[in-house]
């Protein structure tokens, strides 16, 4: 995990090594209090590779 003025950022890597990131930045999504949040994957298999990024949201669990 590290941690910025802009964004909470936590790095895992898969099984087979591949890095995995999630980004929770320090803004509500409008109206709730829903934290914004990016999952990227960077993913190289069988010789190819594959990137994917997602949008969405994340709460606070206490």
């Amino acid at each position: 995990m590290f941690t910025g003025a802009t964004a909470l950022t936590f790095l895992e890597l898969s099984q087979t090594g591949n890095p995995l990131v999630t980004v929770v930045f320090p803004q509500f999504r409008a109206g709730t209090r829903k934290l914004l949040a990016v999952d990227s994957e960077h993913i190289y298999a069988m010789g190819g590779t594959t990137v994917g990024q997602y949008y969405g949201t994340c709460t606070i669990l206490e």
